[in-house]
């Protein structure tokens, strides 16, 4: 507090304030662009660094809407882990800026589209993921197209619309094939797990699951590890095998996480 005392007096604040900014929007960009390859990583750095994050977004909102932006979009992936309560409102507010849409826009709207989700507002996250979706596709962005053909499987399967929910799912694993990278094919693959569970295709799903949950201790992707485990616990649990079920929900996600 003293400190800062100093510095607004120097009237210098601004200056540092924006040299902050723009360290911490590049660390955030940075994750984002890194989610799924060192998502371990990254899951860390931004447990230490989000007093600093928030910090940022909030001298963003008064000063640059475009830099609000494009920070809330690259670290709704984190919140959306975390605890999405934390930045619905800063989503939120963003999508309400007047600025020209971008893949930041872009990535804004798929942030909050999954916070929809979470709270269940389903026709609402839908039409926000789709939204996403096409601005990603303006802008020849096939990693993020791949990213949010992940969500909206989920968010279809979950309004029973489970046709568009296969639909989405094998798109999103098309496209990390031919963008050839480990760490999305791992996550896309994830999710034809999660399809085939919600047809109750048992028999698909299961060695799927054990190859996702292989590689994603492997690469290191705890969310993604968390996520399968409970895709195993559902295979046990619809073949009738109630106590494997029981060991994988029972899956510690504070060890895998580690931060």
């Amino acid at each position: 507090q003293f400190g800062l005392q100093l510095l607004q007096t120097s009237h210098m604040e601004a200056f540092f304030r924006d040299k902050h900014l723009h360290h911490y929007l590049s660390l955030a960009e940075e994750s984002y662009a890194q989610r799924l390859e060192s998502q371990h990583h990254w899951m860390k750095k931004l447990s230490t660094e989000h007093d600093n994050m928030l910090a940022a977004i909030f001298w963003a909102d008064k000063h640059s809407p475009e830099h609000f932006v494009r920070l809330t979009g690259a670290i709704s992936w984190y919140w959306n882990i975390i605890n999405f309560l934390i930045g619905t409102d800063y989503l939120e507010s963003a999508l309400s800026k007047d600025v020209k849409k971008s893949v930041a826009t872009a990535a804004v709207l798929q942030g909050f589209g999954m916070f929809q989700w979470w709270t269940g507002d389903l026709p609402r996250g839908i039409e926000l993921l789709e939204e996403s979706l096409n601005l990603f596709h303006q802008f020849n962005n096939l990693v993020e197209e791949a990213n949010v053909s992940t969500e909206l499987s989920r968010l279809y399967h979950t309004a029973e619309k489970h046709e568009k929910g296969i639909e989405c799912s094998k798109r999103s694993h098309d496209l990390a094939i031919k963008i050839g990278n480990p760490g999305l094919i791992n996550s896309c693959l994830s999710f034809i797990c999660m399809s085939h569970i919600f047809i109750k295709q048992y028999d698909k799903a299961l060695p799927i699951a054990i190859e996702v949950i292989a590689a994603s201790e492997k690469l290191e992707q705890p969310d993604i590890l968390v996520r399968t485990h409970h895709f195993y616990s559902d295979c046990a649990l619809g073949t009738g095998d109630f106590v494997e079920a029981e060991k994988k929900i029972r899956f510690d996600s504070r060890e895998s996480y580690k931060i």
